[in-house]
Formats: structure tokens, C-alpha cells, sequence
């Protein structure tokens, strides 16, 4: 059993278990700096949810930002004390059930036919996999997530959809995650 709580300052006493594990999941090409963080926390459209358990450790979380007309999932992360739990898709089914009006969700994950480490190659098929199981699929539509901030990469990445939108509506999304998500 799990509880979702939206932390919306960095106050919030779940922030530093939820960030240690935002800080360890992700690499710095890939994330946010912390004070990047603690500007959204308080917008409407930026969820930064801790997900606890009956005892009121952070076990994962999940970071999503709701637009008008599709969810984007950031990030979804599990404790490494937790992993093989079934957590990861348990708190994305609760998430894909309470989203408001049925929108599509958006989320982005490393290709799998690039040139990398066979053990990498693995964990992305192995990710991708996760998603698909999910109901998710996986869109050709090419992709480059941009900079996190100044000295850092841009990323070559594959989107997912849960929801058909990306097909008449991809430079569309592209361009509010662009635009909006990549300050």
C-alpha cells in the first residue's frame, strides 16, 4: 500500500528522501538541479509527487506536468531498496486511472538502437518494455530532449504515448515540452 503526496515547497519534510532519490535515479544530462526544482514545486502545472508507504518512507516518485491537452510524465522512479516490488507499474496504473479527463500522457525514454553498451542496451529495452506493458507505445517521431540548463546536453531520446496524440498532433507536443518543460 502507497500514498501519493504532491510536495509543492521545498519544506515539505518527504522533499530531501524524494530528491535522493530523483538525485540518484537520474544522470545530470537528464534532470533538473535542485533550486530548478524548488521554482516549480509551486506552479499548477509542475507535480512533483512523493510516493510513501505505511510507514512513511518515501518509496518513489513520480514528477509530471499537466497541459491542456496531455500529461507529460518527466520522471518515474523507485527506491533502489524497493525495486522488483511491482511498485513502478503499480503507481503508474494509479496514476493513468486519477488523471483528469482521460488526457494522453506523454513520457520520454532513451532509444534502444543506438550504439551503447550491451548491459545499457538492456535497461532500455528492459524500460521501453516496462512502458509498453503499461499500454504505453512507442512513437518513431524523431526527438531531442534539450538542455536541462546552460553546459549541459542536449539528449537524443524516443517518446512513448498512452493515447493517440502524437500522430496529428506531434509538433504540436514537441513544441509545448520544448517550450514549457525545458526552461
Amino acid at each position: 500500500m502507497f500514498t501519493f503526496h504532491r510536495i509543492i515547497d521545498s519544506s515539505n519534510p518527504l522533499f530531501v528522501p524524494a530528491m535522493d532519490i530523483y538525485i540518484n535515479s537520474f544522470p545530470d544530462d537528464e534532470r533538473r538541479r535542485i533550486e530548478d526544482v524548488e521554482k516549480l514545486l509551486s506552479k499548477d502545472f509542475y507535480h512533483f509527487i512523493a510516493v510513501y508507504d505505511e510507514r512513511g518512507r518515501v518509496i518513489a516518485i513520480l514528477v509530471y506536468w499537466q497541459f491542456t491537452s496531455f500529461y507529460y510524465v518527466e520522471y518515474l522512479a523507485v527506491s533502489p531498496k524497493y525495486k522488483a516490488h511491482g511498485f513502478g507499474s503499480q503507481i503508474m496504473k494509479k496514476f493513468l486511472e486519477k488523471r483528469h479527463l482521460n488526457l494522453p500522457v506523454i513520457l520520454e525514454v532513451e532509444k534502444i538502437d543506438e550504439d551503447v553498451p550491451e548491459y545499457e542496451l538492456l535497461i532500455r529495452k528492459r524500460r521501453v518494455k516496462f512502458y509498453l506493458n503499461l499500454g504505453f507505445t512507442l512513437s518513431d517521431v524523431p526527438y531531442i530532449q534539450p538542455p536541462y540548463a546552460p553546459g549541459l546536453k542536449e539528449v537524443p531520446l524516443a517518446l512513448m504515448q498512452f493515447g493517440d496524440i502524437l500522430t496529428n498532433n506531434a509538433l504540436e507536443v514537441i513544441n509545448t515540452l520544448h517550450n514549457r518543460v525545458y526552461l
